[in-house]
């Protein structure tokens, strides 16, 4: 379920910050934030035998997740119960290359989110992703299922995802 939250969370688990001294990698930044910030809700993601529909929201490096999980129903539609707002900070990095498996992309962008949420057994712990926006709707994180789980620099996705979207609202 932590690798659901962190997606949503993306969607889940961003300290957007301009580290560069460069006139171009700040105006990189500003795109990258404008294009990031609003509300994205994502698709319904099946975990046998439930499924949660999350919702994110980003403000220029500082977001939140409101997941709802669906008991013994994979559908999204039934035994509905919201979970704790969970709130982060993330920081945006440099380009990646991926395999093109989803929706034909070929470089996403690194994006480390650290958690924020108070009274969280987990209030300051980073968890490293990547990311890319196609058609400036639709929002495609890593996939952090498997060895590349996301718990450091060295284990960030090298995918993206392909059961987890959000569409930007």
């Amino acid at each position: 379920m932590r690798n659901v939250l962190l997606a949503c969370a993306m969607g889940s688990a961003f300290i957007l910050s301009g580290c560069s001294d460069s006139a171009t990698d700040n105006i990189e930044s500003t795109i990258t934030h404008a294009l990031l910030n609003g509300t994205w809700v994502s698709v319904c993601v099946a975990e046998a035998p439930d499924s949660f529909k999350g919702i994110v929201k980003l403000n220029d490096g500082i977001g939140s997740t409101e997941v709802t999980k669906y008991s013994d129903d994979i559908t999204c539609s039934n035994n509905a119960t919201a979970q704790p707002v969970e709130t982060f900070t993330y920081v945006i990095g440099g380009d990646v290359t991926v395999d093109g498996a989803v929706a034909g992309i070929t470089t996403a962008t690194k994006v480390d989110f650290t958690d924020t949420t108070a009274g969280s057994s987990t209030i300051g712990e980073i968890d490293y992703d990547i990311f890319a926006v196609s058609g400036l709707i639709t929002l495609y994180v890593g996939d952090s299922d498997g060895a590349n789980d996301g718990s450091t620099d060295a284990l960030r996705p090298t995918t993206l995802s392909p059961t987890i979207s959000f569409t930007k609202q």
